[in-house]
């Protein structure tokens, strides 16, 4: 899946070249009107059939320079985590954590339109703040740089995402059983339907690719626990080394969205491992304060 996946990223990015530069059009590629300063909340929970449940608060701080560029920073919070080790007895037993802290994380973000598509990059980095013994943080700092193009079709948006970093993470979206330290690269395609001025769905399916050495931190076996039994290495210990391969996962998405109000968003996300036949199901709502997001057509 993940050549097939690549080969089209870079026919996708072959046409972000060859865009006219002569002529592009001004507007965000991001949902934002350029020029403030933002505070935002949001609040999620999350179940995944592999890791159990989940519940996280982040709060972020931002400010938008120009229609072009703009920088956020923020640290989430997570009420609940669940682990699992393996008692003297041979029985599964569940440990559930509460008040953990996340990775602190600094973003930059630029984006521009052009004729043929709109072009937008995100470049993250994260300070190892976050709880090691959930598996939460790798205790390491790390980085990603994000690319996104797409391009609108009336109500319909396809679009094709490629990324390269030293991590694999939870995200708002997808709420991983483990965290990595290692190379990876990212790539997702899909499309956005438009439903209504309120609603949108979105499709879309996913490759994650390691290179060189990778460590998989667990978030379903806790740090100084014995682990079960399986074939996912998530599950047999809290810390595992190995190769490009151990970071590697693909599957499916789907998004609903709803936007009542440019402050306020709330997403119902389903996705599905197809590497490790796992499902995570997952709701979140923000609320922005300050400089708000272009109001819903």
């Amino acid at each position: 899946m993940s050549k097939s996946i690549l080969v089209v990223l870079i026919a996708l990015f072959g046409v972000t070249l060859s865009a006219p530069a002569q002529s592009p059009s001004f507007a965000p590629a991001s949902p934002t009107t350029r020029g403030g300063g933002y505070f935002s909340s949001s609040a999620g929970t999350s179940h995944s059939s592999s890791s159990g449940w989940s519940s996280d608060l982040n709060s972020e701080f931002g400010y938008d320079w120009s229609d072009h560029f703009g920088v956020a920073a923020g640290m989430p919070f997570y009420g609940l985590t669940s682990t699992t080790r393996i008692d003297a007895a041979g029985q599964q037993d569940q440990r559930n954590h509460y008040n953990s802290l996340g990775d602190a994380y600094l973003t930059f973000e630029a984006g521009k339109d052009f004729d043929v598509v709109d072009y937008s990059a995100t470049l993250t980095g994260t300070a190892p703040s976050g709880d090691t013994k959930a598996g939460i943080s790798t205790g390491r700092a790390t980085f990603t740089w994000n690319n996104r193009i797409e391009h609108g079709f009336n109500t319909v948006t396809p679009f094709a995402e490629g990324s390269i970093g030293n991590s694999l993470a939870s995200t708002r979206r997808y709420h991983r059983a483990f965290t990595t330290l290692g190379l990876v690269s990212e790539f997702q395609v899909g499309a956005s339907v438009k439903l209504s001025r309120l609603f949108s769905l979105e499709g879309s399916a996913y490759d994650d690719v390691g290179f060189g050495n990778q460590k998989l931190y667990s978030r379903r076996v806790g740090k100084g626990l014995v682990g079960g039994s399986g074939k996912r290495p998530f599950d047999l210990a809290y810390l595992t080394q190995g190769s490009g391969s151990l970071a590697a996962d693909h599957g499916l998405a789907a998004v609903f969205s709803v936007h009542p109000s440019p402050r306020v968003d709330a997403e119902l996300t389903y996705n599905r491992s197809l590497h490790y036949s796992t499902d995570t199901v997952s709701f979140t709502f923000a609320y922005r304060w300050g400089h708000t997001q272009r109001a819903q057509q």
